[in-house]
């Protein structure tokens, strides 16, 4: 997986937690290496994060590498989740596996499933009902 720098959404090194992207007709696999828990929390107290922000915002980002290559250059932002369940948090530098779930898309949006798994297969997160919104297409 590479980052785009001229994306018109920038991530910068601390969110590129995605590592690698398998795409199927039904969705798509991820391999995200987790963050510490605390990453992105800058002065906050370094206790109570369940889940990094950048590991599941790589979630949201293999559902967008999976629109861009399913569907014409495709590129979509978030818009709303219907369900976030957590599970354990993810050790620093975990290596987990995202499996993504497509469900559905129109003109302006696209749905979505997916779930964050740790090394040993522990459920880190599950995501129900994720839409997003579309940016550009292409013809």
């Amino acid at each position: 997986m590479s980052y785009p720098n001229d994306a018109p959404i920038y991530h910068g090194p601390k969110f590129r937690c995605l590592e690698q992207v398998a795409i199927q007709y039904d969705g798509a696999f991820g391999r995200i290496a987790a963050p510490a828990l605390d990453e992105l929390g800058g002065a906050r107290a370094k206790t109570g994060w369940i889940v990094p922000a950048a590991a599941l915002d790589a979630c949201l980002m293999l559902c967008s590498t999976f629109a861009f290559f399913q569907f014409g250059r495709r590129f979509e932002i978030p818009a709303s989740l219907a369900e976030l369940r957590l599970g354990r948090p993810p050790r620093p530098g975990e290596t987990c596996l995202v499996r993504m779930y497509f469900q559905g898309q129109d003109a302006r949006s696209a749905r979505y499933d997916f779930r964050l798994m740790g090394d040993n297969g522990d459920c880190l997160l599950t995501a129900s009902g994720y839409q997003t919104t579309v940016l550009s297409a292409s013809a």
